[in-house]
């Protein structure tokens, strides 16, 4: 178990390896963070560009965490992870930061020398793969704003976006308090949504269930956008005392 005892800040300028913080690797090619984070209720102060907190997450518990500041993220990227599978669970856990996109290689820290990046920015998690996911009276009151040129980049309260599977993802007692804008475009002069709660789901086949959730955060794209997610697609969706007034 990992068990934050202060408040603290985490100071990244340009220029720096600000990929070092996330305590799992940045994707599953690598060895994902697991087991249980434990804020206890302190603030961790986020100032600079960054990946995540915890980077790709397998079998975890994390909770009773606050993350302020203001960061700009890249690659799959969600302020406390990156890829997540297995069963997770996120309890009592509040997204403060103010975030928008970097156009940055998440493996260097450098800006890219290659095509354009892929962003799948967020208060909580950039890409849920595959498993149960669960948040439990979390707040994403970040705001979130992606300006630039992204291959896709779909902004979502707490969750970017799925990948191809079948994940079972859970909200309850949830909320977006924060504004969304997309106003990203793509070398083709594709637009992009951004959703309250899920930026996009386009190809997987997931189980959803909204339990007393609601956005009242303005939410704004170049493309679709909604209070909870702007493109369902396929899947499994339940809502049950939900409500958006943003």
């Amino acid at each position: 178990c990992y068990q934050v005892a202060n408040d603290f800040t985490i100071d990244i300028a340009e220029g720096e390896p600000w990929f070092v913080p996330s305590l799992g690797s940045m994707k599953f090619r690598g060895i994902p963070f697991q087991g249980v984070f434990d804020g206890a209720g302190h603030t961790i102060t986020w100032d600079g560009p960054s990946y995540s907190l915890l980077g790709a997450i397998e079998n975890v518990q994390v909770k009773n965490v606050i993350i302020d500041g203001s960061t700009a993220l890249a690659g799959r990227s969600g302020v406390f992870a990156g890829d997540t599978q297995g069963t997770c669970t996120f309890s009592n856990c509040t997204n403060k930061a103010a975030v928008s996109a970097k156009n940055l290689d998440p493996a260097t820290g450098a800006p890219y020398t290659y095509g354009v990046p892929v962003g799948m920015p967020s208060g909580f998690v950039g890409q849920v793969k595959n498993g149960n996911l669960t948040f439990d009276d979390c707040v994403n009151a970040g705001p979130i704003s992606i300006e630039g040129t992204f291959n896709s980049v779909y902004p979502g309260g707490f969750v970017s976006e799925f990948e191809f599977y079948s994940p079972s993802v859970t909200f309850n007692r949830c909320a977006n308090t924060a504004d969304i804008t997309n106003n990203a475009t793509n070398s083709y002069g594709q637009r992009f949504s951004a959703g309250g709660f899920i930026g996009r789901n386009q190809y997987a086949n997931p189980n959803m269930t909204f339990n007393q959730c609601y956005n009242s955060g303005a939410i704004s794209a170049s493309a679709a956008a909604a209070g909870f997610c702007s493109s369902a697609g396929w899947g499994t969706w339940r809502f049950t005392d939900c409500y958006n007034i943003g």
